[in-house]
C-alpha cells in the first residue's frame, strides 16, 4: 500500500477506528494487537498490546492476543466493507460450535478467494500450536488453520464481498470511487 492502511480514513475516521467500533458493537472485549494506540484515539474501552515477539506478522499478533485472552475472533482492519451483520455472523457460528461443545480450535471461513484466516475465531488451544510454528519460522496462518483442525465454514453470499480487504492503491482508489458512487 505504501502507507500504514490502519490510518487509511473512510467517511471521516480510520479504519482501525471503524473495524475497533464494529467490534465494539458486539460487547466483547476489543484488542488490537501490534501497534500503540494512535494519537487522538478515541476509542478508551479498546486495549493495544505489541506483538510478542515483534515483527512476526499475524501469526505472531494471534499468539500475542491468545496469551491475553481465549476465545479471540480476529478482524484485520483492511476490511473496509465488513458490517456488523457479518460479525454477528461469525460470532452466532462460533457459539453454534460451543453449544454442540465442538468448539475445539476454532473456526475459520472459506469463501471464493479461500480461506480468510483474519475474519475468524481461534481458541486457545491453538496457542501451543502457534507458538511452535513461530519457533520453526512458518507464519503461514493457512497451515494453522490445517493443522489446528479448525472448523472451516463457508461464507453466505451476502458476506463474500464483505471480506474484500484494501492491499493496493489501485484497490483502495476504486473503494472510493465506489463510495462515492453509492
Amino acid at each position: 500500500m505504501g502507507r500504514d492502511k490502519a490510518l487509511l480514513e473512510l467517511s471521516g475516521e480510520t479504519l482501525l477506528q471503524r473495524t475497533a467500533a464494529l467490534a465494539l458493537g458486539t460487547g466483547l472485549p476489543v484488542l488490537v494487537v501490534g501497534r500503540a494506540a494512535p494519537p487522538g484515539w478515541a476509542l478508551p474501552q479498546v486495549d493495544f498490546v505489541s506483538d510478542d515477539p515483534p515483527g512476526q506478522g499475524p501469526l505472531g499478533g494471534l499468539a500475542a492476543a491468545l496469551t491475553r485472552h481465549a476465545p479471540v475472533v480476529v478482524m484485520a482492519c483492511d476490511m473496509p466493507l465488513l458490517e456488523a451483520r457479518a460479525l454477528t455472523w461469525l460470532i452466532d457460528e462460533v457459539r453454534s460450535l460451543r453449544v454442540a461443545d465442538a468448539l475445539g480450535a476454532g473456526l475459520a471461513v472459506r469463501h471464493v478467494g479461500g480461506l480468510e484466516p483474519l475474519f475468524a475465531c481461534y481458541a486457545g488451544a491453538c496457542l501451543p500450536l502457534a507458538r511452535a510454528h513461530l519457533a520453526d519460522g512458518r507464519r503461514a496462518m493457512h497451515a494453522l488453520i490445517e493443522e489446528a483442525g479448525i472448523t472451516v465454514r463457508d461464507a453466505p453470499a451476502w458476506l463474500v464481498p464483505m471480506l474484500a480487504n484494501v492491499n493496493r492503491p489501485e484497490e483502495w482508489a476504486r473503494l472510493g470511487q465506489a463510495g462515492a458512487e453509492s
